[in-house]
């Protein structure tokens, strides 16, 4: 990556989208919708009040857009004169989304994260006009009560972006330990990592979809292989592509222990809500939006946590090309416990370094065993599944970014726009991190997808002359 490459993305972005009709019907229908979001949804409101018997329920702003594009409002409730104060409003049209979040609630006031759940949600139908019209929505208490000085409760996203790094610092590590603490309850189940990968990918929306995975040129452009090229070498070692080590079907069938609990299932840093703490206590911790709440790998949730702690860490002055290009080995490093390298990474240091936090308790969990033996199980197996959850949610977070920027450009976003811009430097970011974290996985067990090697190198020589 190098400054030729953001006016090349430009350019070949551009001419990628300048002449599709689609694109443009997209943007038009995409501005009629913006408009119609900025409407208080008034009506919609007042059926929720009358739906849930409230003496009060009035709209004070909109929040934002949560997932499935549902929409967030925050209102004053009053249920009688002693009962009044500030909830949170979620509405979506979309039946299916509104039951997984119901259920997955649910499901975490039950699990072992019940100690960062709100109490469950009022949910209500709302009838429309026509027969077939309706939506849902979802009434919840704010997670901490109002202050003084405002009823707005911090994201870690936004603690991280303030560069507060003692808060940040002191969430993760409680956070992180409360993810240590639950291996005891996970369940044991074999599978050959091939199994494991393809099991978790599919709690994403389709992330080896080619789709936009199919812009050739903008992997050229970033000097990464397209999805017909095995393995290449970055930073002097050879790592596997990710689409290809996915998909592999020879290979990686070795059975092996993997470790499955409940997890959050969609745990960036915008969705984990912090209290103000005494002293120099841990502050209080409120998990929101469990629509993906679901049994799977015992880290899911802090991979994708590590990585969306990496987005919110970016600020002023933006990360060099040198940044950059360090920045995915680092995080793969601090997330698998290896010793820190001597880097100098700006801003993204501090996703680096809450990353090493977050994961601290994962990699402690083997001590508490006295048998070696057994320790040494423990180690090897959450080594290996680190690694391979790492590098299967880093995949799914470049496919986002890569689908970032198709939809922003569709939307009438500038080519050369730093919203474009940051989504192409992400998606190369977090692609060349699954590649580093799969790699890893490899040299450890030595199981790996079948690889000519001879191919691979007369390529990266021949590309290099």
């Amino acid at each position: 990556m190098d400054d030729q490459l953001v006016t090349a993305l430009s350019l070949v972005a551009d001419e990628h989208f300048r002449t599709r009709e689609d694109v443009k019907r997209g943007r038009e229908a995409d501005l009629a919708a913006r408009a119609k979001e900025d409407e208080p949804p008034l009506a919609a409101i007042e059926m929720v009040k009358s739906a849930l018997g409230l003496a009060e329920l009035r709209y004070l702003g909109r929040v934002g857009g949560g997932r499935s594009s549902s929409s967030v409002v925050k209102v004053h409730l009053r249920r009688d004169d002693q009962h009044e104060g500030v909830a949170i409003l979620k509405m979506t049209s979309r039946e299916s989304d509104f039951r997984l979040e119901r259920e997955g609630h649910k499901a975490a006031l039950s699990s072992w994260m019940q100690c960062w759940v709100s109490r469950e949600p009022s949910a209500v139908e709302i009838r429309g006009k026509r027969r077939e019209e309706k939506s849902f929505a979802l009434l919840s208490i704010l997670a901490f009560p109002p202050t003084a000085m405002s009823d707005d409760t911090p994201s870690l996203e936004r603690i991280i972006g303030q560069g507060r790094l003692q808060t940040a610092t002191r969430v993760v590590e409680a956070l992180g330990a409360g993810y240590g603490a639950q291996l005891v309850h996970a369940t044991r189940n074999d599978r050959s990592p091939r199994e494991f990968v393809r099991e978790l990918l599919k709690h994403w929306h389709t992330p080896t979809a080619l789709g936009v995975w199919a812009m050739g040129e903008f992997w050229r452009l970033a000097g990464l292989p397209g999805p017909e090229i095995s393995c290449f070498i970055d930073q002097g070692t050879v790592v596997p592509n990710p689409l290809c080590f996915v998909g592999a079907e020879d290979g990686l069938t070795a059975k092996a222990v993997y470790f499955r609990s409940f997890q959050h299932g969609d745990l960036n840093a915008g969705n984990l809500l912090v209290g103000e703490a005494s002293g120099e206590g841990s502050p209080a911790i409120r998990l929101i939006d469990f629509e993906k709440a679901a049994d799977a790998s015992a880290v899911l949730d802090i991979c994708w946590l590590a990585l969306w702690s990496l987005v919110a860490s970016r600020r002023v002055p933006p990360p060099s090309v040198g940044q950059w290009e360090a920045t995915p080995r680092a995080l793969v490093d601090a997330i698998l416990g290896d010793s820190p390298a001597d880097y100098h990474l700006g801003t993204l240091q501090l996703g680096i370094d809450l990353a090493r936090v977050l994961f601290g308790a994962i990699h402690r969990y083997p001590d508490e065993f006295a048998d070696k033996d057994t320790a040494g199980f423990w180690r090897n197996r959450l080594q290996d599944q680190c690694a391979l959850t790492l590098g299967a949610a880093s995949l799914a977070m470049a496919y986002y970014e890569l689908r970032n920027l198709d939809r922003a450009i569709e939307s009438g976003d500038d080519t050369g726009g730093e919203e474009v811009m940051t989504a192409g430097l992400w998606a190369v970011c977090f692609f060349r991190t699954a590649a580093f974290a799969l790699s890893r996985y490899a040299g450890r067990s030595g199981d790996t997808p079948k690889i000519d090697m001879g191919k691979v190198l007369r390529r990266w020589i021949g590309a290099s002359a």
